[in-house]
């Protein structure tokens, strides 16, 4: 089996917005996320493609030294496989959503 196996990281976050300082600290992050290649999937849940393990490590280690100081981060790690299995329940609000497949 090859060590080239797609992985998505995926980052639930909750960071206080309760002034202004808070708010500045909420959107840096945000900011640092999507110019890490992070693409928003719901409010605070972000997700990631990594072309293996390696890749996922890194971004690990980069979220960790760019912790925000309050709050609560959650990462999960999942194979593209897994992550292509996600389905999306949907209430009576049409909702759309697009994702990129590894292969795109």
């Amino acid at each position: 089996m090859s060590d080239y196996r797609f992985m998505r990281i995926l980052l639930f976050f909750d960071l206080p917005v309760d002034d202004a300082i808070a708010v500045r600290r909420y959107t840096r992050f945000r900011k640092l996320l999507i110019q890490s290649g992070y693409q928003m999937l719901q409010y605070s849940v972000y997700c990631k493609i990594c072309p293996n393990r390696d890749t996922v490590k890194w971004h690990m280690d980069y979220l960790t030294k760019h912790l925000p100081s309050d709050g609560s981060i959650m990462v999960l790690m999942v194979t593209e496989k897994q992550y292509q299995s996600i389905q999306h329940l949907v209430g009576t609000k049409t909702v759309s959503y697009t994702h990129l497949r590894a292969h795109e």
